[in-house]
């Protein structure tokens, strides 16, 4: 977002003339009567918020008026609209945030949380139960040419998961975790803690799956993943998360097809 945007609502009494014009447009006389300011002080910081892009001024009958331009207001609702899921009481990523400071753990800066927006061709139903029936949830919670032979799931709130992925060399790949909400059919999220050969976690993830029943009996699916903490070798593998989760609904959409 363009930081000039922000730069114009620093200033206390440019922050008070955009709030005052969200009633209407105002002239400067307007203005300045209405937050007690001189004219003068009026004109400097309305040529400010113009600048920004922030207000327009046109001419009715012999008076100059000042009102908002939407675009502009809308382009940093748009930005501040990224955080709503901090105050969504609904999100895994306020939940992390909540976890993480009263646990004394920070979140770690390697774990950039990604979204991804997915379409499957398949009823909203369908798609539930390939999250949720362990069976189904082995047969695509894999990135290509890895299998899932050990696959243990107890989808209700604080109910365990363990999984055991395998590479084609034979190498394994154990993950455990809990739930943390199951609202079916339409969101699911849970801790997931991949395993190092020695048993402590490599990192800890927190994955939402939300679901929407669309028009045409598929599923729109939107996968959100964010890092609650990570141990010394984690960033090797954080770099192929996403890439892997795309391969894992490539499977998904497959596997519903079917």
């Amino acid at each position: 977002m363009d930081n000039t945007l922000l730069k114009a609502l620093a200033e206390p009494n440019r922050l008070r003339m955009v709030d005052l014009l969200l009633e209407r447009p105002h002239a400067v006389l307007e203005i300045a009567e209405r937050l007690d300011l001189q004219q003068p002080q009026v004109s400097k910081h309305l040529k400010v918020l113009v600048e920004a892009g922030l207000v327009g001024t046109f001419p009715v009958a012999q008076q100059r008026y000042h009102g908002l331009r939407p675009e502009r207001l809308r382009e940093l609702a748009d930005w501040v609209g990224r955080f709503s899921l901090l105050w969504d009481t609904r999100s895994s990523v306020r939940a992390l945030y909540e976890r993480s400071l009263s646990e004394g753990r920070p979140i770690a800066a390697p774990g950039h949380p990604f979204r991804i927006e997915h379409s499957t061709p398949a009823p909203i139903a369908e798609v539930w139960r390939a999250w949720t029936d362990p069976e189904q949830f082995a047969a695509w919670f894999a990135p290509d040419h890895f299998t899932v032979p050990e696959c243990v799931l107890d989808p209700r709130p604080g109910g365990s998961l363990r999984l055991v992925l395998q590479a084609p060399d034979g190498t394994t790949y154990p993950m455990e975790g809990e739930y943390d909400a199951v609202d079916a059919p339409h969101r699911i999220s849970y801790a997931a803690r991949p395993l190092a050969e020695d048993g402590s976690p490599l990192f800890e993830l927190m994955i939402t799956g939300t679901f929407d029943a669309l028009a045409d009996a598929s599923t729109g699916l939107t996968v959100d993943a964010a890092v609650l903490s990570t141990g010394p070798d984690a960033a090797s593998y954080l770099v192929g998360l996403e890439p892997g989760w795309q391969q894992n609904l490539a499977k998904l959409d497959r596997l519903l097809a079917e």
